[in-house]
């Protein structure tokens, strides 16, 4: 996992962050919730 550029908010925050960044969005890591 790649550390975040910023001060992380919260834990589902950072998640969240890592489920956006491009090429993470894999059918085993994207959720139906962001397709």
């Amino acid at each position: 996992m790649l550390p975040t550029p910023g001060p992380t908010k919260s834990p589902q925050a950072d998640a969240a962050a890592l489920y956006k960044e491009p090429g993470t969005e894999t059918d085993e890591f994207a959720p139906t919730e962001i397709r």
